[in-house]
């Protein structure tokens, strides 16, 4: 936050200002990456439901084949 108490995700690109070979300046573009980062959030949480999934199947696919570890 502008005033220091918070976290904000952001993406900032700098573009020099240069004129005749000479740095006069600096364009800078920051834009609000809020959205993305909960996205990104959002496909690991999937990503991590989808693994779990296939873990359990697999294991499933396995005990009905009669592959299962034997007890001991």
């Amino acid at each position: 936050m502008p005033d220091g108490s918070g976290h904000r995700d952001s993406i900032a690109t700098y573009a020099p200002d240069i004129q005749d070979g000479v740095v006069h300046g600096m364009f800078v573009h920051v834009a609000d990456a809020g959205l993305l980062k909960a996205k990104e959030l959002e496909r690991e949480r999937v990503i991590a439901e989808r693994d779990a999934a296939a873990v359990k199947v697999r294991m499933l696919a396995g005990i009905r084949l009669g592959r299962c570890a034997p007890h001991a």
